[in-house]
């Protein structure tokens, strides 16, 4: 089996650039913000550049912040501003991946990269959202390929630039401290294979050190002073992750298995796509048993350091995007088999590609924290506002929960005569000319829901008129209201999607408990 020739390999890779970019920019600009993706607004909109460098109520490193602060100065507030740097990161992310594995295993598994990239789910929805990760993946994939740059063409002063790389990534994401790890044990397999060259060995070694020192500055002024360090695992452990962590009792096996399943699963998109991609992966092992066991570090350390934190406690591993730290490895894998079906019949293959990665595109449904591109269009949360303007008459009140407050806010704008006061023991926002009292639960059940706005409502007047606006990942309220209360009647419910909901607040004095086997 020939490699494909330079031209081809060069134009498969620069399509899928472009198409992968593409989609990125058309996701940024047309989905609405989630209530997450407000909150990195929230923690640099007011104090800025001093807003960013403060980990406090945010939890990641600043450099993402950083980034958002100056698109944010320079272009303004919109969804596809805020998202800039996440949508370069992810572009460039495709370019990297493709140098990367030309250089790794030949300009056939560099196309291939290119357009595993593209199509990968994760990698996707991570360029189109306010997040860190697109850009922590980015300075990754920047070290792999100064680094294999530097061994294989004795560029020494790459291998510092490795190091820099490696410290951009741990200033933008903690979690990435795995691969910081995988890439450092990959650097010493590759190393020793070539017989620890005195040439490159001490730039090596320079390079690491600049990571380091990064690292352990990160973790003793971001993590260490506000108490975040010993948290951020505990915090994660026994809340909304819990399943990404190995509880006590539990059984080992089971958990590294079932995890490392829903790992690909959430990377590629949907089980079949995850079941796929790992019998794949597990081929691309014993490739690289065969042909370069450096690489095979590369692809199992980030999994073994991953198991091994989460059975620790300190971080999570599973289907989420707090595991990203295994994305670059777990593509790396797929790519080194499909790139020998790609030699064998090119043709079959791209269509193949093509097809495909249009089906799992358009199918992609697994993670849990993944609102359904249909049904995440900016225009549904203009309409359900414009709905709810002229619904909610001047003496009514809003009633949202935290999520829900987070999204409204965002999109009623900015307001010079907000103001903040107390109704009924919940704060209440006055902007845009609505009054909104906004619970403290970030996503409450349909009964806990229920539960404190009844509480709420009965230290009300009578006759005040209260109006629900939700928005969020989880089961939309009404949703969840209509299926464990359908005594209940929500008047005046429009739903935009799946997940944004407008409707009259329901006499919660009907029933206070769902219906037996509920």
């Amino acid at each position: 089996m020939r490699p494909w020739p330079p031209e081809l390999a060069v134009r498969v890779a620069w399509f899928a650039i472009a198409a992968g970019f593409l989609v990125r920019a058309y996701l940024s600009a047309t989905n609405f913000l989630n209530a997450d993706e407000v909150l990195h607004l929230l923690k640099i909109e007011g104090p800025g550049w001093a807003g960013a460098m403060q980990v406090a109520g945010h939890g990641h490193p600043p450099f993402h912040l950083l980034a958002v602060n100056a698109t944010l100065t320079l272009f303004g507030r919109s969804e596809f501003s805020l998202r800039l740097p996440s949508l370069l990161a992810g572009g460039i992310l495709i370019w990297l991946a493709y140098r990367w594995m030309s250089a790794v295993a030949g300009r056939t598994a560099g196309a291939v990269a290119a357009i595993v990239f593209a199509a990968l789910h994760a990698a996707i929805v991570l360029a189109a959202e306010v997040r860190d990760y697109s850009i922590a993946l980015c300075f990754a994939a920047a070290s792999l390929f100064a680094f294999e740059r530097a061994v294989r063409q004795d560029r020494r002063y790459w291998l510092v630039l490795s190091g820099v790389f490696a410290g951009l990534m741990l200033f933008t994401e903690f979690v990435m401290a795995i691969f910081a790890v995988a890439l450092g044990l990959y650097a010493l397999a590759r190393l020793a294979s070539l017989g620890f060259p005195r040439r490159i060995a001490g730039f090596w070694a320079a390079g690491q050190a600049l990571a380091g020192v990064t690292g352990v500055a990160i973790y003793f002024a971001y993590l260490y002073r506000t108490g975040a360090g010993g948290g951020v695992g505990r915090g994660m452990r026994g809340g909304y992750l819990r399943h990404w962590f190995l509880q006590p009792g539990g059984s080992f096996p089971d958990f590294a298995w079932r995890n490392t399943v829903e790992f690909f699963s959430y990377s590629f998109g949907s089980h079949p796509a995850g079941w796929i991609a790992l019998a794949l992966f597990a081929a691309g092992c014993w490739l690289a048993w065969q042909r370069d066991r450096p690489l095979l570090v590369l692809l199992l350390a980030p999994f073994v350091l991953g198991i091994g934190a989460a059975s620790a406690g300190v971080l999570p591993y599973g289907g989420s995007r707090h595991t990203a730290y295994g994305i670059l490895s777990a593509a790396a894998g797929v790519c080194l088999p499909l790139a020998g079906i790609a030699r064998w019949r090119p043709k079959p293959f791209l269509a193949g590609a093509a097809a495909l990665g249009s089906l799992l595109y358009a199918t992609a449904s697994y993670d849990s924290w993944f609102i359904p591109r249909p049904n995440q269009r900016v225009s549904m949360i203009r309409d359900a506002i414009a709905y709810l303007r002229e619904s909610v008459p001047p003496e009514g009140v809003v009633f949202v929960t935290g999520q829900g407050w987070q999204t409204l806010g965002y999109y009623l704008g900015p307001d010079p005569n907000l103001t903040i006061a107390e109704m009924a023991g919940l704060p209440v926002t006055y902007r845009s000319n609505l009054a909104v009292a906004s619970l403290f639960n970030w996503s409450p059940s349909p009964s806990t829901f229920l539960s404190a706005y009844g509480e709420w409502r009965r230290k009300m007047p009578k006759d005040t008129q209260v109006w629900v606006f939700d928005a969020g990942w989880d089961t939309n309220l009404a949703t969840g209201i209509r299926r464990d209360y359908p005594q209940l009647n929500l008047v005046g419910l429009r739903m935009f999607g799946t997940h944004v909901s407008v409707f009259r607040a329901p006499n919660v004095s009907v029933q206070a408990q769902p219906p037996a086997g509920r």
